[in-house]
């Protein structure tokens, strides 16, 4: 039987941190790919609004392997910077079917910071630093809200603590 998490503080944040990491690289990966994080956000939101239990541990191995060899058909490799990102993109969405713990949400936005530098490694024009740093401080907002839990403050006093904390 698949468990029932419930709501945890800061996934709407952690969930809006990957979406605007993921921005820079929808041009290089496939369709499939921004689709499978999608709908795994869409049913790890189903979770947390709607009371739907997690998937069971077979579909998520599943969606493992699956990623893992559509990858490699796709790329013939692991390596590189259009291969590794796909992954880590794809590794994003399946963090997402099991999510429980603040600790997890910690990973994905761990996630969110590697596809921010894996964008710095594609591409290392002036043009997208506001873009990446905007990024990057608002993943770290999204930690911030993470685990300052239920009583942590609203959003202004988050991104105050972020910009103290970045400067």
């Amino acid at each position: 039987m698949a468990e029932r998490p419930g709501r945890i503080a800061g996934l709407h944040e952690v969930l809006a941190a990957l979406a605007i990491a993921t921005l820079p690289h929808l041009a290089h990966i496939p369709p499939w790919i921004t689709l499978q994080l999608v709908a795994a956000s869409a049913w790890r939101m189903a979770v947390a609004r709607l009371d739907w239990p997690l998937p069971p541990r077979w579909l998520r191995v599943t969606a493992l392997v699956v990623a893992t060899l559509a990858v490699f058909g796709t790329y013939r490799t692991f390596n590189g910077v259009e291969a590794g990102t796909a992954f880590l993109v794809l590794m994003a969405g399946i963090k997402l079917l099991e999510t429980r713990s603040a600790r997890d949400l910690t990973v994905l936005v761990f996630i969110a910071w590697f596809l921010l530098y894996a964008a710095l490694l594609r591409d290392q024009g002036l043009m997208q630093l506001p873009w990446l740093l905007a990024s990057a401080a608002f993943s770290t907002a999204a930690l911030m809200r993470v685990h300052a839990g239920a009583g942590g403050g609203g959003w202004r006093s988050t991104l105050r603590q972020t910009a103290a904390l970045l400067l």
